[in-house]
């Protein structure tokens, strides 16, 4: 596509910024009203931010999830990914990129997981959770 075809595109990413911040609140506002005091959450934990290094400027390589559930007890937790989206898009294949071998084996480290675990939850919502496409 040429880039006068392209500047007459709507720019979709400033809404799905938008209700994708939305929907985050709404799950921390739902999770939070079922743990009970051994647990803590953090929106966009930085845990995960630099596993991939640094370059010489400083900016860390890595993902910052949506929020990380930690059990105080234990010490174990569990980062979590919020995908929005309508009827259409990909957000279910860039939930994919958590089962990279580097983040699993980085993230089940920081999370105090067992080799086995996905240390990984994804909550899927609107169109992606509705459509039957999906």
């Amino acid at each position: 596509m040429a880039r006068e075809h392209l500047s007459l595109r709507d720019n979709w990413q400033a809404r799905g910024n938008f209700l994708g911040n939305e929907a985050e609140k709404a799950f921390q506002a739902a999770i939070v009203s079922h743990l009970d005091q051994n647990f803590q959450t953090e929106f966009k934990p930085s845990d995960l931010k630099g596993i991939y290094g640094t370059n010489e400027t400083g900016k860390s390589y890595g993902i910052v999830p949506d929020y990380l559930i930690r059990n105080t007890k234990t010490g174990r937790a569990v980062f979590v990914e919020i995908k929005r989206q309508e009827a259409a898009g990909n957000a279910h294949e860039r939930a994919c990129k958590y089962f990279t071998p580097g983040i699993l084996t980085s993230a089940r480290q920081i999370a105090s997981q067992p080799d086995h675990a996905i240390p990984f939850w994804w909550v899927f919502t609107n169109g992606i959770a509705t459509d039957a496409r999906y």
